[in-house]
Order: C-alpha cells, then structure tokens, then sequence
C-alpha cells in the first residue's frame, strides 16, 4: 500500500469489511541581536477562519525551533541565508524572507545568543538587508511541560509563527538544512498556483533511507514544507504532542487543497531541497535501521500503540471538528476559496468520528460530505457503508457500496464488502460471484481467498455461515 495514502482498516465481521481513512527584508541594520520574550499564550489561533487569498506572496516566513542545538544552528541559518540569495537571483525581484528563531532551551540560551548575534553582525547578513530579517525570540514553555519524554517542538513554532508577518510559512529545525533551491521552489509553487494552500518538496538524508520509508518521512516532516499563513492558522497550529507533525500534516491535508511532490517522481526523480541530518538523539537517527529496510522486513521494529497514539487521534478529531466547523461557518466565503476542501474534511471527519465510536455523528458527517465534489466521493460512499453495515442495516448499505461502485468500479475494499452484504443477506451465490470477480482481477488476495473458501466449506457441510 502507497504510504502517500494514508489508509486504516475497520475490521466489521469475519468475512472482512474494511473502512479506509483518508485520513500539518533587510537584517538588522545594527549588529545588536533583536530578541523578544515570549510565553506559551502566544500561539497561533485555532480555527481562525481566513480570508480570500489571492495567492500573491509579499513575504515568507521561516520558522526555526532551537533548543540546546546552539552547535548546529549556525549550519541552519547559513542554508537559509544561501536559499534567500539562490531565490532572488533566479527571480531578479525581491521577496522578503523573515527569520524567527524560537529558542527553547532550558541551559544553552546564552550559547544560542552568541551564535545568533555573531551570525546576524556578519557582513554577509550585513549585505543582505534589503531582503531579510533576523529575529531571536525566547519561548517560555508551561512548567507543566517543561520536564516530558521527548521535547516537542510544535508549540515553539507556533509562537514563532505568532510573530511573523508573512504570506507563506516555512519550518527549519535547528539541526537540519535547506538546499539553495527550497525557498525557490516554495515561492514558485505557491504563487504559481493559487489553488494551492501548501507545498511538500523532496527531501534528502545523511543515512540510507528505503524509497518507502523517505516517502513517508516526506509526507510529515516540517522541513520540505511551504504553507499559507491562513491555512496554518485555520488549523489551529501544531499540536502540543510528540505526534505534532503527522497530527498537522493530518489534519492539514483534509482540509486543504495542496500539492505533494515526491522525491521518486519522474524517471530522475525530482531535486530535494532539503537535508534531514541524523543527529545523536533525534528521530532520523533512532530509526535509521529500520528506514534502511523495506517495510515487509521493518516488522520486527513495530511497537505496540500506547497513549501517544491514542492523544494523536484524539487531537485530530478535536482539530478537525474545529476546521469543518469554521469551514461550515463561513462556507459563502471559502466557495470562493480555491484552496478549501470541505467535503474531503467532512468525508474524513466521518471516519475519524466512527473509529472514535460516534456513529451518529459519523453518519451525518458522511452524508454531508456526499453534497460536495470531492476526490473521495467513492470512499465517503464506502465508509458510510461500512458504518450502515455495522449498524445492521444491509438494504442501505448495500445501497451505498454500489454507489461506491458507481463511481469507483476497481474499489476492491466496496467490492469484498459487498459480497459480504450478500452473504449475510442470505445471496449466497451472488456473493460467491463477487469473490471469484474480485480474485480474477487480484489473485493474490488472502482474505477475499478465505472469505469465499469459508462461505463455500459452509454449503459443503451444511453449516450455518457465522459472520
């Protein structure tokens, strides 16, 4: 299965009905460092409903976490500074870039001061302040969240982003780099196409990555990204959780029309514009055994899920809920929007809502999602019924996988669960023929396999067909 659709499986009855979830200007003229305070109040504004944009960028923003990371800082802003400079050149026009850099640390601040200071009074900076900014800010975390696990750093970009002032908004962390073409491609991606609210670029690695696992990493990492400023803020910002980025990207992308290029596509594949360094400590390098296997060997690095999994999909659905209602709310405004995908946000919410066990809610999101033309009108028919199915209610269900049907005639996932409908309506045959369809197209599918061989050793044995 293509990590790049993001696909969880609802098992219903024993003959395996499945559920799919679809399921974020000049530097400062004198060498002193700007620096400013701030605590965690600061942050971006859930749900805070934007404007029409006209996709025109006057300024990007860039976001840069920093904590206890004052050693690798400096390799960081020196990328974003050739970035700005690679972008002007190509352009031949001025896009003001601003640099936030949010500092977290609890015993390295004055270290990431003297860096910061010394980086900002060079006269390479110096010598760009008509086109960029440089601002040190201090984020104060809550004490509640001062001692954790593992540091999670969407609460300190969103403090960032509370101080910018640009169209567009990109991540850097502290410890990785961007290649000279990212702010480029951001910008050309973005204001060459208004009805886009995001960009995700190629990424590379400093450690062998199997082509699956880059995917996936390119898929919720902040650092390839560009993303309109009211998107981000629609979506209320990165959660406080160790999940925050796959929360986002989440979230973000059923809400939000945007664009994904990834690194594999094309016979040479397209260019990154972004370098994501293993570190001691960090992400990349605590998986990188496992990111150097395919996934069919990875097995053996799953992990059983715990309550960081079950905080992650409880965020989810709070920000979700709180984006379709903003989107429901101002629905004459963001029609207008080319950017804003309600019915992909409602059809997700749906299954979201029914894995979370609230049916009703599930269903009336469902149907809601089918008055608006979505790339998932076909799943949005399966999923609610599959949710008909579990509720007992065949005749509708069987209803609205047909009209998955109708619109997606190689949904293998509506066609298994059709002829479950069948078979638990007592069409025995009919069923038999849709399981023997389906493994004509897919031979190699087990569990259509066991369906028709369990339905068929009960006509052999005259055995009730237990589903």
């Amino acid at each position: 299965m293509s990590p790049l659709r993001c696909v969880a499986r609802l098992l219903i009855f024993t003959c395996a009905c499945s559920c799919r979830l679809h399921s974020y200007v000049a530097a400062e003229r004198s060498p002193k460092t700007r620096e400013r305070t701030m605590d965690s109040k600061q942050e971006a504004t859930p749900q805070s409903v934007p404007s029409k944009s006209s996709g025109e960028i006057s300024r990007i923003s860039c976001i840069v976490p920093c904590r206890s990371m004052s050693s690798t800082l400096l390799r960081s802003l020196e990328s974003i500074l050739f970035s700005s400079q690679y972008m002007h050149s190509s352009l031949q026009k001025k896009v003001p870039v601003e640099v936030l850099v949010v500092d977290d640390s609890d015993d390295a601040s004055e270290q990431t001061k003297t860096v910061f200071g010394e980086f900002v009074a060079s006269q390479r900076v110096q010598a760009q302040r008509d086109t960029m900014t440089w601002q040190l800010l201090q984020y104060r975390r809550p004490v509640e969240r001062r001692v954790q696990a593992r540091w999670a750093a969407g609460a300190v970009r969103n403090a960032g982003v509370a101080a910018s002032s640009g169209d567009v908004l990109t991540f850097l962390d502290a410890d990785d780099t961007w290649k000279e073409n990212h702010l480029l491609h951001v910008f050309r991606e973005l204001e060459g196409d208004v009805t886009m609210g995001f960009v995700k670029l190629p990424m590379d690695f400093t450690v062998p990555v199997h082509t699956y696992w880059r995917q996936v990493v390119e898929q919720v990492s902040p650092i390839n990204a560009g993303v309109r400023t009211e998107v981000h803020r629609l979506v209320g910002g990165f959660p406080d959780i160790t999940n925050e980025d796959q929360t986002y990207w989440n979230v973000l992308r059923a809400c939000i029309r945007g664009r994904d290029l990834n690194s594999m596509e094309g016979d040479g594949g397209r260019a990154a514009t972004s370098l994501y360094i293993a570190r001691p400590g960090n992400h990349l390098f605590k998986q990188q055994e496992k990111f150097a296997l395919p996934p069919e060997e990875a097995h053996r690095f799953a992990r059983q899920e715990d309550e960081t999994d079950t905080t992650r999909r409880r965020h989810e659905l709070q920000m979700l809920t709180g984006c379709v209602a903003a989107l429901k709310g101002a629905e004459h405004r963001w029609e207008r929007s080319p950017f804003a995908q309600l019915g992909k946000a409602l059809s997700t919410l749906g299954v979201l809502q029914m894995a979370h066990g609230d049916l009703l809610e599930a269903e009336v999101s469902m149907r809601q999602a089918l008055h608006y033309r979505s790339e998932l009108t076909a799943d949005t028919h399966y999923n609610l019924g599959t949710l008909l199915l579990k509720e007992e209610r065949m005749a509708e269900a069987e209803v609205s996988m047909r009209e998955a049907l109708r619109h997606d005639p190689q949904h293998v996932q509506a066609r298994n669960n059709l002829a479950g409908i069948l078979a638990k309506s007592h069409r025995t045959q009919e069923a038999m023929e849709e399981w023997r369809s389906i493994l004509a197209d897919h031979p190699d599918d087990v569990q259509v396999r066991r369906n028709l061989a369990a339905i068929e050793a009960s006509l052999n044995t005259n055995r009730k067909l237990e589903f």
